[in-house]
């Protein structure tokens, strides 16, 4: 193995659902802010694994710390929620054109220390 998965897990990003539909997430380090490289969540498994339940949460444990501190990679973090119903039943050209997402979080490391690595929808 190489790369981040030998490093243990340094930070964990919880997400909280507080709405009454269940969410994707999609967590990215990536410079390029567009959509249309997501297009990968219209596959059911990857869906499914990336599903926040209606009134629960996520607990994403991952090298959040050090992505921040590799000079490698943006210094922000990007976060996209949408609807689950809006993945499944809409085409993803029309998810870019309309720029179908609930809540976007451009968020630094000083930004995710001052929400205590929680972000809250809605």
């Amino acid at each position: 193995m190489d790369g981040l998965e030998e490093i243990e897990p340094d930070s964990t990003l919880t997400i909280v659902n507080n709405s009454a539909e269940d969410l994707i997430h999609i967590a990215s380090f990536q410079d390029d802010t567009t959509l249309e490289k997501m297009k990968f969540i219209k596959d059911e498994v990857q869906y499914e694994a990336l599903t926040i339940k209606a009134n629960s949460l996520i607990e994403d444990e991952s090298n959040w710390i050090y992505s921040f501190t590799n000079n490698e990679t943006p210094d922000t973090l990007r976060v996209f929620l949408f609807a689950k119903n809006t993945i499944v039943s809409t085409e993803w050209d029309q998810i870019v054109s309309k720029y179908l997402i609930l809540k976007r979080c451009d968020l630094t490391l000083s930004d995710l220390d001052s929400l205590e690595w929680t972000i809250i929808y809605p």
